[in-house]
């Protein structure tokens, strides 16, 4: 666990040392990651959403087409 600390924060001073001669502070990259992150985490939020929600319509729709179904054929027999 130590160790894995030790090389996060060596990434995190590489980093610091990479983006100092931008236009933005470092704490201001890490604001945008951070803001990045959680839009991230939001699209794969409303994916699962509108994957859940798309099989609950397929599972309404496949129910109300089956009995029409079977009606039809029953009316032929």
């Amino acid at each position: 666990m130590q160790k894995i600390q030790e090389e996060l924060k060596q990434m995190d001073e590489s980093m610091e040392a990479i983006l100092r001669g931008n236009v933005l502070p470092i704490d201001k990259w890490r604001l945008l990651f951070q803001i990045q992150a959680h839009l991230y985490r939001f699209e794969l939020l409303f994916d699962t959403f509108n994957n859940d929600s798309n099989l609950m319509i397929n599972e309404i729709t496949n129910k109300n087409i089956n009995p029409a179904k079977t009606n039809i054929s029953m009316k032929k027999l």
